[in-house]
């Protein structure tokens, strides 16, 4: 399950793991908007090797703040889609950070040489009650090629269903050439 860590602590880390046959690696990056998460022997090296050297695995990214309520992209995440969207095995990118009293989600879809990868904003610490617990949940379905994203609030035991809380994204669970289970 855990993969390792880059540098001398466990700011940035990685798991791997299987499921219904299909092989995972997630990634996940400290909060760092400066240029030196992106430079020659940084994070970003690193994490770049990762995904570059496990074809085999379909890669989840994982940073503090990837993209705002206007789903436009930070700096960090501008640096990290930039960066492994040459990769057709990473697919979804993650993060928080940024949230208003009423908002905390947003998502975008990019496509680059055909490589589709959704970025999603996760964020309700500003709602009434730090969130009331809300929980984003991800149900993959390699039959159909999708994940379905629930949001759920153990604390009020309720669904929130807004186009924003409750849908869909195309997910091709297919293994990427060279992927064939043995």
């Amino acid at each position: 399950y855990y993969g390792g860590h880059y540098g001398s602590n466990n700011d940035n880390h990685y798991q791997l793991f299987s499921a219904s046959g299909i092989d995972f690696m997630v990634i996940s990056f400290e909060y760092d908007q400066s240029a030196g998460f992106s430079a020659a022997g940084g994070a970003l090296d690193w994490g770049e090797n990762l995904v570059q050297n496990n074809p085999d695995r379909k890669v989840i990214v994982m940073t503090h703040w990837a993209i705002n309520e206007n789903s436009s992209f930070s700096t960090q995440g501008q640096a990290i889609y930039n960066r492994l969207r040459t990769y057709p095995n990473f697919s979804l990118l993650m993060g928080g950070h940024v949230s208003s009293s009423t908002g905390g989600e947003a998502q975008r879809t990019d496509i680059y040489n055909g490589n589709r990868v959704h970025s999603i904003l996760t964020d309700y610490q500003s709602r009434p009650g730090g969130g009331n617990g809300l929980l984003r949940i991800y149900e993959f379905d390699p039959s159909l090629n999708k994940i379905s994203v629930k949001t759920y609030s153990p604390y009020t035991n309720t669904f929130e269903t807004d186009a924003d809380s409750q849908f869909e994204l195309t997910f091709n669970m297919l293994p990427l050439l060279g992927q064939m289970n043995t």
